[in-house]
């Protein structure tokens, strides 16, 4: 099943306000929302269940969903032929 999940710049899009003020606002635990970056990412990587956006819209207090499964990251692989990189896994 395929859940459907919205960044924070299309929650902004949508309800007419910044990204960065919908960002602050996942931050500050207004908005549930889960982080799919990786762990050694330096920003994180918000994704807003539209489940909650809906809920949100109707003036209902948002329950936040279970993140997704762990996703496994594609293996980068070097050739030893030039600087080409290779990336394997599922897309």
């Amino acid at each position: 099943m395929n859940r459907i999940v919205l960044t924070p710049s299309e929650v902004a899009e949508r309800w007419g306000l910044k990204a960065e003020t919908i960002r602050l606002k996942v931050e500050a635990g207004e908005i549930p929302a889960f982080d799919v970056s990786s762990p050694s990412a330096k920003r994180r990587r918000w994704r807003i269940a539209i489940e909650v956006i809906e809920a949100i819209e109707r003036g209902e207090k948002p329950r936040a969903p279970a993140p997704p499964p762990t996703a496994t990251h594609a293996k980068r692989r070097r050739q030893s032929r030039g600087r080409r990189v290779d990336f394997c896994g599922p897309f």
